[in-house]
């Protein structure tokens, strides 16, 4: 009986199909979903195609190797809002509202799939909404919008939608139509599109932007293309639209589409300079040589001015080492061939840099600079670059010893002099230190808790070492036979040095009291011995080369301490004021090296007229030679730091309280008791205080000796006896500086769009829209950052130099889209603007306007230009530049 019903049971499942109602078709614990449907209930092993199906209270089952048939290798995962509908005759599933279907690494969903298990494949729509929405259908996304619920495929980490989608389990393949695909910050749109294995995507009539407008600003379109994510686009022909305007057309293109780092041409910058003609720059080839390193190559041609050629290598291994090196060289020229005035010149550049971590202790860095005297002034727009007088090289190499207070720097220097064309190298340069250790310090264990330590335990030593070895090379030009005659000259010159300090910070009650020792011995082998050649009647000299050691020291005593003075007022909710007050004293001793007992010094005799010359013996050498003249000085400074304390204004909020510290002011003097004359040195100060965002700054020096105008110097009389003053100024300076910044504080503008009665579609022209962003606004977001500074110096009387400056920089965001940069100076007393420079960006939403102006001034130029801001597409862009040098 039983089996008569269950065949009865098959042929009524052969000719009708089973709606389930699923509303409720989610995944549990065991992957299944319980469907009730009046008093019955269906039971789904969700994602299996082994299903249990109860009809009249009796289930039935169907054989999992009956029913899989379609190659299906995995779970199949699928869910929908409405229903789920089985065919058996045909095989197929069907998925209602919201259908949701997870295969491997792809998932689907639309609100309509259908699913052929004989042929493993799926179709997958959307429906057509019950409102119509007044849109211009102008893209594949306006024409979309008629729908709800249209398919959206997720394959890895590529998302496509579109108006249909088919797809296939067995093949891994699928086609859509209208299709919209993001890859790589970029948007794919085709009329159909064809997905096929590894991912590689064709499209047809199918268009590329970084716009995300409906209707893109710009594209390129191509009526075929093909895209393999993370690899490249090919297309064949490309065009280019700008606002549905093709502006240009190329036959084929192959583009890399890999993130990151990828190997290309550099595209090429056309145009034309007054002086050098029509040019091509940056043309070149960038390659990607693997994960640690690539190189760059660019060319730079002018049509009347030469060319420049530049390669940069780069390299880096994290955590390891990395580094570049730029090799550069130009040829430029002025004037006609044949024309006597013709100029030419050949300049280079090579640039090595590399840093290296050894290990956690030792590590090298290595920045190598050459070039050719004015490879700048024929290159560079950069002002620190047109300033440079100098370039400098350095390779060093350092060290520290964990546990211990050493490490040592081994450096090899290069300072080339680009006015004289003096080269001074430093090979090597050999260093050695020691930070503060206390020799007499007893270990942690064996003193008792809290115990201090004893006098002696406070005595500290420094050590620092120095070997230099200097080689110096510079031409000397002198005329011979009416020719210019060059000769290069190299001098060598080395030595060593070292210093000891010793220091015992002690306490005394409020006075802390630290006397000190420096020793330093300075190492030459050589001396210069100076005479006087009675028969040129010039001064001569000679070199004495041996082992020739110099030792000074200097010793002394500083007492410190701290005053505190408070006054608490309570007006309002300032609850005090505090002064505190840092004097300290020194004496410092050290005698006079120059006198003939040390053998530093020495002197020669002019017999014409019986001057005595007093020299350095080893001035000039790689270390400074003992000073000459005792010094027994007194120094004396006071600091005053002025502070306010306010408490909030609630008074439940006793920790609310804040310090503001009002002024910071110092003074110093000293006395030389060794000096036979001008014994009081001179007396400096300086302050700075702020209050909120505004700062001023300054100092002052004084002399309580005169000047005397006819001799045009400082005399030992005080001036106090000369004029009835205490003292003279000598200069003084003062600075002040502000920032301000004003209107929304997010950036975003107070735009009132309540009023606006036309939709904003700029491609319509049937319809207006409404210019928002030259709407004034109340509020715009500004910053303005100014200072002034000015000097005064009268050290001498009779040649007083003043200097004042303006400088101003500022931002100000005039509309949401516009922003306006400028900076400069003033010279008040030479009244010129110094480094003045303007700057505008326009948001153009996928594009941006730059413009960058310097009106005057030895780099005076402008930059005007229109350019995609996706970075892949940095090279897309009109420019319009020029300068007065021609650079550009």
């Amino acid at each position: 009986m039983m089996q008569r019903y269950f065949f009865i049971l098959l042929l009524f499942l052969g000719v009708t199909s089973l709606k389930l109602p699923a509303s409720e078709f989610t995944s549990l614990e065991r992957d299944t979903a319980s469907v009730e449907n009046g008093n019955d209930t269906l039971d789904v092993e969700v994602g299996i195609i082994d299903t249990l199906m109860t009809e009249e209270g009796d289930t039935l089952i169907i054989d999992r190797d009956d029913y899989v048939q379609t190659g299906v290798d995995t779970t199949v995962f699928y869910t929908a809002q409405d229903s789920v509908v089985y065919s058996v005759p045909d095989r197929k599933m069907r998925l209602y509202n919201e259908g949701d279907i997870r295969y491997k690494r792809m998932r689907l969903r639309a609100a309509r799939i259908t699913f052929d298990w004989d042929t493993s494949e799926l179709f997958a729509e959307g429906v057509e909404r019950d409102t119509v929405i007044d849109e211009p259908l102008s893209s594949a996304k306006g024409i979309k919008r008629m729908y709800e619920g249209l398919p959206i495929m997720r394959d890895g980490p590529e998302e496509y939608d579109g108006y249909t989608i088919a797809y296939n389990f067995e093949t891994d393949r699928g086609r859509m139509t209208l299709t919209d695909t993001e890859i790589e910050q970029g948007f794919y749109h085709g009329k159909t599109a064809k997905k096929m294995e590894n991912d590689v995507l064709f499209l047809a009539d199918g268009w590329y932007t970084t716009c995300d407008k409906d209707h893109p600003h710009f594209h390129f379109f191509s009526p075929r293309m093909r895209v393999v994510p993370g690899s490249s686009v090919a297309a064949a022909p490309i065009y280019l639209y700008i606002m549905d305007v093709p502006v240009f057309a190329i036959p084929f293109g192959v583009f890399p589409a890999e993130s990151g780092r990828r190997s290309g041409f550099i595209a090429p910058t056309f145009g034309e300079s007054a002086q050098r003609g029509r040019f091509l720059t940056n043309i070149g080839y960038y390659w990607a040589i693997n994960d640690y390193m690539d190189i760059s190559t660019t060319a730079d041609w002018y049509s009347q001015g030469g060319w420049n050629l530049n390669a940069d290598l780069r390299y880096r291994l994290r955590y390891h080492f990395d580094g570049n090196i730029t090799a550069s060289t130009s040829y430029t020229y002025e004037g006609e061939r044949g024309d006597p005035r013709r100029t030419e010149r050949r300049d280079y550049r090579l640039f090595v840099r590399h840093s290296q971590e050894i290990d956690p202790t030792s590590r090298i860095d290595i920045n190598f600079n050459y070039m050719t005297g004015e490879y700048y002034q024929a290159t560079s727009l950069d002002f620190d670059q047109l300033l440079t007088q100098n370039i400098v090289s350095n390779a060093t190499y350092s060290k520290r010893w964990e546990g211990s207070n050493n490490s040592m720097t081994v450096n090899v220097n290069r300072d080339h002099n680009i006015q004289t064309d003096e080269v001074r190298w430093i090979l090597p340069n050999l260093s050695f230190n020691r930070t503060t250790s206390y020799p007499f310090r007893r270990d942690a264990r064996d003193r008792s808790p809290g115990e201090s330590y004893r006098w002696y335990e406070l005595i500290g030593y420094t050590y620092s070492g120095n070997a230099r070895n200097y080689i110096i090379t510079e031409e000397e030009r002198q005329e011979v036979n009416g020719a210019l005659d060059t000769t290069l000259v190299t001098e060598y010159r080395a030595g060593a040095n070292h210093n000891i300090n010793i220091s015992a910070s002690q306490r005394e009650g409020f006075i802390t009291y630290t006397p000190n020792l420096r020793y330093t011995e300075a190492w030459f082998t050589e001396r210069e011995e100076r005479y006087w050649d009675e028969v040129d009647s010039v001064e001569a000299s000679r070199t004495e080369r041996g082992f020739f050691p110099v030792r000074h020291f200097n010793t002394g005593i500083s007492l410190q301490t701290t005053i505190y003075g408070i006054f608490q007022p309570r007006i309002g909710n300032v609850t005090g004021f505090r002064h505190t007050v840092t004097p300290s004293i020194s004496y410092n001793f050290r005698p006079d090296f120059s006198s003939p007992w040390w053998g530093y010094y020495d002197s020669f005799v002019i017999p014409e007229t019986g001057e005595v010359i007093e020299y350095d013996r080893y001035a000039g050498q790689p270390f400074s030679s003992a000073p000459s003249g005792e010094q027994q000085t007194i120094s004396l400074s006071v600091g005053n730091i002025f502070e306010m304390k306010t408490a909030s204004p609630d008074t439940a909020d006793n920790n609310d309280e804040r310090i503001h510290q009002l002024l910071n002011l110092n003074l110093s003097t000293g006395y030389n008791f060794a000096a036979d004359s001008l014994q009081v040195s001179n007396i400096t100060s300086n302050f700075r205080t702020s209050v909120g965002n505004f700062s001023i700054s300054g100092g002052a020096s004084f002399s309580v000796y005169a000047f005397d105008r006819e001799q045009g110097s400082i005399v030992d009389r005080f001036q106090v006896n000369e004029t009835g003053s205490l003292v003279r100024l000598l200069n003084f300076r003062i600075s002040m500086s502000t920032s301000l910044r004003g209107g929304s504080s997010n950036g975003v503008l107070p735009y009132d769009f309540s009023d606006m009665r036309y939709p904003m579609n700029p491609y319509d022209n049937n319809v207006r829209y409404y210019d928002y962003h030259h709407r004034p606004a109340v509020g715009v977001p500004w910053d303005l950052s100014v200072s002034w500074d000015f000097s005064y110096d009268q050290s001498n009387p009779l040649n007083i130099r003043r200097r004042s400056n303006i400088r101003a920089s500022g931002t100000v965001n005039l509309t949401e889209k516009w922003q306006i940069r400028a900076s400069g100076g003033y010279d008040i007393f030479q009244g010129e603007f110094t480094q003045p420079q303007i700057t505008i960006t326009r948001d153009l939403h996928c594009w941006e306007l730059f413009f960058s102006w310097v009106p005057t001034g030895f780099n005076q130029h402008y930059r005007l230009e229109v350019r995609v801001r996706a970075p892949h597409l940095s090279d897309l862009k009109v420019t319009k530049r020029g300068s007065v040098r021609g650079i550009y």
